[in-house]
């Protein structure tokens, strides 16, 4: 009974998931986005690949001498699009900045440029990095079902939902000026409820660690508030700044919350993973010892949640310095002097996000463990 009761919740869950995922593209679909700030329908971009160098002068130019910089002349067969079954010839500058240097047998991306009234131009844009996105994608896909098995295959349908969710519904709704917070919230409780049915079905153990996520994801937004009005940052400070001012003049996009929008995307994996792990061992110690007192439970998941809450802290923390290190590199090459440093737009920006996210991570812990006290002081009320 309880399996079938287990596949009906799946099917209705997938069901919604579905429903959700046809409405966003049929939302889409009434409603495109054409936010362009530069016209660009005279270029092109095709795959191909290098059938022969014709020429090539290349000498080491750095003290390693791992960076060859100079001239090739290819010959490149292109594979898509109206220019397909062509052959080229392209000259390739090899620099510091377009370091791409190509052999019989590479895949590259041709840039072309068919601007009204002038011959065709060509030139190597970027090695065709397909293939290596499929193959990474493929390791990660294969060793997460090898590992984790049926949980697996549900966490990778609930990573592409909320992809889908993200680059299907968030980015538009912004894009057509809808409230950045609303949508952002719309979003991630969209994406927190469809992860944690996914993995755990419609249990207790589920709803109680929605709850404290949707909680923990209140408080980030709560400490968003407050100290980005104490240190003056908003979406206006972060570095895509002025493309975000052009794009807003043909859109309806709402740049001052765009920062609050990157900050409580990154920090929704680390609060997923600390409610539903502290939730799901208090749960099991309810199972284990039915007459756990309910004050008991809460000072286990207090516990349990601290080594959880400083290992996650430490990830958030580490995640965001790593983010910022070669800026770092490059204004202390510069000569920064140390307020001019520390109160630089970008260290405010991740400042704010790691911490943002950091106290979020920890405050859901007591969530975590007071809701799961409560559900079960309740259950026992209502059961016996």
């Amino acid at each position: 009974m309880k399996k079938r009761n287990n596949k009906i919740q799946d099917l209705i869950t997938a069901g919604a998931m579905t429903v959700i995922v046809l409405a966003v593209l049929i939302w889409n679909h009434a409603n495109p986005v054409d936010s362009r700030i530069y016209e660009s329908d005279s270029l092109n971009y095709y795959k191909g690949h290098v059938t022969g160098v014709a020429e090539e002068s290349l000498t080491a130019r750095d003290n390693e001498g791992a960076r060859r910089l100079g001239y090739q002349k290819l010959e490149v067969h292109i594979d898509q699009g109206t220019l397909k079954g062509r052959k080229l010839t392209i000259d390739n500058d090899v620099t510091n900045t377009h370091h791409i240097i190509c052999r019989k047998g590479t895949r590259v991306i041709v840039k072309v440029d068919g601007s009204p009234g002038v011959k065709l131009f060509y030139n190597i844009y970027n090695y065709d990095r397909t293939l290596g996105r499929i193959l990474l994608v493929g390791v990660f896909a294969v060793l997460l079902l090898a590992v984790a098995g049926h949980k697996g295959l549900r966490s990778l349908l609930g990573l592409a939902f909320a992809m889908v969710m993200i680059l299907g519904f968030l980015l538009p709704a912004l894009f057509h000026g809808y409230s950045p917070a609303g949508v952002t919230f719309i979003t991630v409780t969209v994406i927190i409820v469809s992860a944690m049915t996914l993995l755990n079905g419609w249990s207790r153990k589920t709803w109680v660690a929605v709850a404290a996520t949707v909680l923990g994801m209140a408080v980030a937004s709560a400490v968003y508030v407050v100290f980005s009005g104490i240190m003056h940052v908003n979406g206006y400070n972060l570095e895509a700044a002025e493309e975000l001012i052009l794009i807003r003049q043909k859109s309806g996009l709402s740049v001052s919350g765009l920062l609050f929008v990157s900050i409580a995307v990154s920090s929704l994996g680390a609060l997923i993973d600390i409610a539903m792990s502290v939730v799901s061992v208090l749960f099991e110690i309810w199972e284990q010892k039915p007459d756990i007192r309910s004050d008991e439970l809460f000072r286990s998941g207090m516990n349990i949640g601290r080594d959880l809450a400083g290992a996650n802290c430490q990830t958030l923390i580490l995640a965001f310095t790593g983010s910022v290190i070669t800026t770092l590199m490059v204004i202390i090459s510069y000569g920064y002097q140390f307020n001019q440093m520390i109160n630089a737009d970008f260290i405010s920006i991740e400042l704010l996000g790691g911490m943002t996210a950091a106290i979020a991570v920890i405050l859901t812990v007591p969530f975590s463990a007071l809701l799961t006290a409560l559900a079960v002081r309740w259950s026992r009320r209502v059961f016996g």
